[in-house]
């Protein structure tokens, strides 16, 4: 095989691995299953007041990571992706549910 055809597909196989870890880590962080984020942890945060980070709307939600890492709702009629508001945890369920304060 020609040296320059052999090292192309090292490069090209050794650049496809790093993505897909990030893939990977991408989707564990995204269910909050890296570090041991567990359901005990997010609701011990009902009743604060977090920041979040909106990021995408879900089902009539505005879903978005708090500034703990954990994933955050809340239904508003403004809209909200992209925007950084300070949100009163009301409740859990799968992820943390509040409102806008």
């Amino acid at each position: 095989m020609d040296k320059n055809i052999k090292a192309s597909i090292t490069v090209e196989a050794s650049f496809c691995v790093p993505i897909f870890f990030l893939v990977l880590f991408s989707l564990l962080y995204e269910f909050n299953i890296l570090f041991g984020i567990n359901e005990n942890y997010a609701k011990s945060q009902i009743g604060k007041t977090l920041r979040v980070l909106f990021e995408k709307e879900d089902h009539g939600y505005y879903v978005g990571h708090g500034d703990n890492y954990l994933l955050i709702k809340v239904q508003s009629d403004e809209q909200l992706i992209g925007q950084l508001k300070n949100v009163i945890i009301d409740s859990y369920d799968e992820m943390l549910i509040g409102r806008v304060v």
